[in-house]
């Protein structure tokens, strides 16, 4: 609004508002959507603008929107989320937004996954080597489905990370309220808040996790087994708050009046839906945790996990600010407007989307393929690109090309066969060309049948009886590289239709119309980004449970080749290794461990100072097979040690010889710098280096 009244800003608000005018008939059903951002375009510079334009659909804004088991209607008069904090909508770790001030990654974030013995080697074995892979610190929530009935305990397979298993029981020592619901897992939300809290965001556990050299635990993010974290967006999204001061992110939701003891505009929480994630910051952890003891007592009624976690947050003065790119839905549901499960609602979507929520297996596996393309030891991070839209004419004007990139290719013209798709299904994702002649990325997308059209039969139809005969299936092909679209903006005949980080710069009808081939670009600014594979959670220290040496898989400064500047020569500090004099002494112990899932590690490439043998107690080209398993932890107070996986300990036992003592020649010229190479299997491997003294 302070730029209203200023001429450059009118200037670029007209021509924002001219743009969006010619657009006008190719949007389709966001021409209203549209005008409307037109409308308060005077409030925004261009270079803005195009940000608030990535197509999108706000979440529930009136109490229509609300109603389900979990939320309801209301009066119609009054915004039900008046009072939620709102993170400004469109720039939910927006396309166009660097990191933010308070940068973070999945290192700081600690998850708590809910699931059950029954999902847990299927849909938690799916997830932990998907999104979850990316997270350092994991805890796995499971139920124990016969503890309370008397019948045989059952053993959870071995699961490759650490899981706490909670008991339902209808009543506890001391309580006279009973369990109202027990299917779903509502009961298990407050508690599994609790051993998220006391295990990582107590002061001992902050002072244990800087004494041990990992990162610190910054922030909490819960979730479902059935739900599925773009994790880039999801911490662009954190980076812009504070983690030192209380704050509870979701999408936001207000509680159904029919809920028992909910007294609609008075005891109506706002809660966020917990199968799309919740985000705590550290500060927020620390104020909730003297509270959520007496709030697993006394939240029973038949209130749903997320509610009651909110009721809580709310007792202890957290409030809720809602973030619209973390989704309730999955794609599909959210995209093709169909009718959500029971007990949800409809939502919009936000881009670029940070999570979703009812993510069948099939769509597991396609939300992972479009975010992260993996090539060789490296990968590209498209979290910033999923489900973003392009369009443009085809060739020959045979009509529009329409491109929701991971989702589908379509074909619309004015011909009886309407719109047509051509991908319905993201099958493959390459990487082609190389530095020299450029980076290509290709999709490959299925759709349905091709056949011959007889006469003038509305294509449209799917009665076999009026078509002719089978080509084959139908199928597109979408080539992205970054950059322009090479002087035409544009050649080929496509001519980009949205404001969008990517242009249609071309597309082909193929294979006798049953293909279709796009050039898609990809604004350079918005390139994705080439990165190390790494197992996130591979750590090695000089003591059990530390990680000073090796910290998600990258050698820590001290122990890094790079403690000597080889350009300089200038000598830096490096981890020392003293040995007394004329001794065999196994002086330097290294533990390795994994966090989640497994790993075969070795040590090799040992190459000791000149005058020191060094010789490792183990058989160091054999490697080790190390799981992040610890043991099944039942309810109660949960710490940081009752978590830790056991590690592998590589004794290092150096020998300098004859006699003479520390400060002799002998010794000296005995003095250097030992090398290692640490391998673990679809790792890259990492040096180290230690001092001899």
């Amino acid at each position: 609004p302070s730029e209203a009244g200023q001429p450059e800003a009118r200037q670029r608000a007209a021509a924002a508002a001219r743009a969006l005018a010619g657009l006008w008939p190719a949007c389709g059903r966001r021409s209203a959507w549209l005008a409307a951002v037109a409308a308060c375009a005077g409030a925004h510079a261009l270079k803005d603008f195009a940000h608030l334009s990535a197509p999108r659909q706000s979440g529930p804004q009136s109490w229509d929107q609300l109603e389900g088991d979990a939320s309801g209607p209301a009066d119609a008069e009054r915004d039900p989320l008046a009072d939620a904090s709102d993170d400004g909508g469109d720039s939910d770790g927006g396309w166009l937004e660097a990191v933010g001030p308070h940068p973070v990654n999945m290192s700081n974030v600690v998850v708590g996954l809910m699931t059950c013995d029954r999902f847990l080697p299927t849909r938690g074995a799916a997830l932990r080597d998907t999104w979850l892979s990316r997270a350092r610190r994991v805890l796995y929530f499971s139920d124990d489905a016969f503890a309370s009935d008397g019948g045989p305990r059952r053993e959870p397979p071995a699961f490759g990370a650490p899981l706490v298993r909670h008991a339902f029981a209808p009543t506890r020592p001391g309580e006279t309220v009973p369990e109202r619901i027990y299917s779903g897992g509502n009961w298990r939300a407050v508690p599994i808040l609790r051993s998220v809290a006391e295990a990582f965001f107590t002061a001992d556990a902050a002072a244990r996790l800087a004494a041990q050299g990992e990162p610190a635990a910054e922030w909490a993010f819960l979730a479902d087994d059935d739900s599925f974290v773009i994790t880039s967006q999801l911490t662009a999204t954190l980076s812009r708050y504070d983690p030192s001061k209380p704050h509870y992110l979701g999408y936001a939701f207000l509680a159904a009046p029919h809920l028992e003891g909910v007294i609609k505009g008075k005891r109506q929480p706002k809660f966020a839906n917990g199968g799309a994630g919740l985000a705590l910051s550290r500060a927020g952890m620390a104020q909730v945790l003297p509270h959520l003891a007496a709030c697993e007592h006394a939240y029973k009624w038949n209130w749903p996990g997320d509610v009651r976690t909110a009721q809580c947050l709310l007792d202890a003065g957290v409030q809720l600010t809602w973030v619209r790119s973390f989704h309730s839905e999955s794609p599909p549901t959210i995209l093709e407007k169909a009718k959500p499960p029971p007990g949800s609602v409809a939502v919009g979507l936000t881009l670029p989307p940070v999570s979703f929520h009812h993510v069948d297996p099939e769509w597991l596996a396609r939300l992972e393929a479009m975010s992260v393309v993996r090539h060789g030891g490296m990968y590209y991070d498209f979290g910033h690109l999923v489900l973003q839209p392009c369009a443009g004419r085809v060739e020959n004007n045979r009509g529009t090309a329409s491109l929701v990139l991971g989702y589908s290719v379509s074909l619309s013209s004015s011909s009886p066969s309407g719109d047509d798709r051509f991908g319905e299904r993201l099958e493959t994702v390459s990487v082609e060309g190389d530095a020299a002649s450029g980076i290509a990325f290709v999709q490959r997308y299925a759709g349905g049948d091709c056949r011959e059209v007889a006469g003038r039969v509305d294509a449209g139809s799917r009665d076999p009886a009026r078509f002719g005969e089978l080509y084959g299936g139908r199928t597109a092909t979408v080539r992205l590289r970054c950059g322009s679209c090479g002087g035409g903006g544009g050649g080929g005949g496509g001519v980009d239709s949205s404001p969008s980080p990517l242009t249609l710069c071309s597309s082909t009808l193929e294979r006798g119309g049953c293909s279709l081939a796009l050039e898609v670009a990809i604004a350079p600014a918005l390139c994705p980004r080439r990165q190390r594979l790494r197992r996130i959670g591979l750590d090695v220290g000089t003591g059990a449970g530390k990680a000073d040496v090796v910290v998600d898989g990258v050698a820590t400064f001290a122990w890094s080749p790079r403690c000597t500047d080889a350009a300089t020569g200038t000598s830096l500090t490096c981890a020392g290794v003293l040995l007394a004099g004329g001794q065999t002494v196994r002086n330097l112990t290294l533990f390795v461990r994994v966090l989640a899932g497994t790993a075969a590690v070795a040590l090799t490439d040992v190459a000791p100072p000149l005058g020191v043998r060094l010789r490792v107690l183990r058989r160091r080209d054999s490697p080790v097979l190390l799981t992040g398993d610890a043991a099944p932890r039942g309810p109660g107070a949960l710490s940081l040690p009752a978590i830790e996986p056991r590690p592998l300990a590589i004794v290092l036992e150096h020998d300098c010889g004859g006699g003479g003592g520390k400060s002799s020649p002998q010794a000296k010229e005995r003095s250097g710098a030992a090398l290692a190479t640490l391998r673990a299997h679809g790792h890259p491997p990492i040096r180290l280096k230690w001092q001899v003294e």
